[in-house]
């Protein structure tokens, strides 16, 4: 009867070891696999990071420092695996929303992975899983980081509700070859695309899910995307002196006039050749030009106070406006006003008119941040950037905004997941 005590005795003592084995063991691969999560973790933190730090501006660049940054840090041992194109996403991150979409179109953010799995990377070994049947486990962690980017598009339209806000109708081709289309309207129908035309730029983003006809678009359609605030609502107002001229300012049409900068209250109209000499020019009236005339300045801005607008809507236009520039120009406000070509105040409402063919070339900003501005294109240039409250195009003719790839940012690339 004691021998058959000590026999279950040493039987219980024996199942109780392979208990607590069991529980110790559990405990260790459990402890184990906390630290590699971690492990994981800060891996997948600092390769984001460092992409998130040169996503906006080149991309290339950012997917390499993701795996340079992911590959200089170990999990369960040994280095981690970081796949350039699995394992590192490009991807825009709506700052309002908190949402992140993959794209490569104008990315803000990098979603990174670290896996150690059986179908990347390997499984993490476990030191005691294989007594239970199981020798290893997956583990995977993830982190999205972005920047703080500042992008200039070449075509701004700024109105935040309206209804076809940015409104291409007829056979026009809108070139925007660089710095691409953004429209704040968040209007279901804010941006519309009809006609025959083509809407030819590298991206157009919306604040909206969608647009209504995306078959005119040649190049990328990014929606939902933050509005975007007036770059230029810094930009002061300048101030009238005295008046160059009370009336308005008539060229005829066999006259060959030269101007100078300066206060034209009556405002301008040209039927004839009319020369502009560099600087500021302040009209309170329309400034207007008819069929046949033919209107040159080089280093001009002007600005449309009061309720005046500009009234290019002819046929047989002959214009050629440029900018100030500080490298060329030493007038006064040539550093607050470069780059600029037409300044409309703020508050004015009244519609501008453009008709832009082969002999129309409009360079510099066009700054409309109030009304709207109605563009017939029949073949020219349509200046450098357009930020406007409102953009209506017509036409059956080609019209290049050229832009610029202007993106920068601002701030360290920070953690958002």
């Amino acid at each position: 009867m004691r021998s058959a005590r000590r026999g279950i005795a040493i039987i219980w003592v024996c199942i109780t070891v392979v208990v607590m084995l069991g529980i110790v063991g559990l405990a260790l691969d459990t402890g184990y696999g906390v630290l590699v999560g971690y492990q994981l973790q800060d891996g997948a933190d600092a390769t984001a990071l460092a992409g998130a730090q040169t996503v906006a501006t080149d991309q290339v660049t950012a997917r390499a420092r993701a795996v340079a940054t992911g590959t200089a840090n170990k999990a369960a041992g040994t280095t981690l695996a970081v796949d350039a194109n699995t394992d590192v996403v490009l991807g825009y991150f709506h700052p309002n929303t908190k949402v992140f979409t993959a794209t490569n179109s104008l990315p803000n953010a990098v979603r990174a992975y670290a896996r150690r799995t059986t179908a990347a990377h390997g499984a993490v070994p476990l030191f005691f899983g294989g007594a239970f049947g199981k020798s290893n486990v997956d583990m995977s962690r993830e982190a999205i980081a972005t920047i703080n980017t500042s992008i200039s598009p070449a075509l701004l339209v700024m109105d935040p509700t309206g209804e076809r806000a940015l409104d291409i109708t007829g056979s026009p081709r809108v070139r925007v070859p660089n710095g691409g289309v953004l429209v704040n309207s968040n209007h279901s129908e804010g941006t519309r695309l009809g006609g025959s035309c083509i809407l030819d730029t590298q991206s157009l983003s919306v604040t909206t899910s969608s647009i209504p006809n995306i078959s005119h678009l040649t190049g990328t359609l990014n929606t939902e995307r933050a509005p975007q605030p007036d770059p230029l609502a810094a930009l002061p107002a300048p101030t009238p002196g005295s008046p160059v001229q009370n009336g308005k300012l008539t060229i005829g049409t066999n006259q060959n006039v030269t101007i100078n900068a300066g206060y034209y209250p009556g405002g301008i109209n040209v039927r004839g050749t009319l020369t502009m000499n560099p600087g500021i020019y302040i009209v309170d009236d329309d400034f207007e030009a008819n069929s046949g005339a033919t209107i040159v300045g080089n280093g001009v801005m002007v600005y449309l106070r009061g309720s005046a607008n500009l009234g290019f809507n002819s046929n047989n236009l002959n214009l050629t406006l440029n900018p100030p520039d500080p490298n060329v120009h030493s007038f006064t406000g040539v550093n607050t006003y470069a780059g600029i070509t037409i300044f409309q105040q703020r508050g004015n409402t009244a519609t501008s008119g453009l008709q832009v063919s082969g002999t129309v070339s409009l360079n510099g900003t066009i700054y409309i941040p109030s009304a709207q501005i109605d563009l017939t294109a029949s073949g020219g240039s349509g200046g450098v950037k357009l930020i406007v409250w409102r953009l209506n195009v017509a036409g059956s003719g080609d019209l290049t905004i050229t832009g610029l790839n202007d993106i920068s940012t601002t701030g360290n690339p920070y953690l958002v997941k």
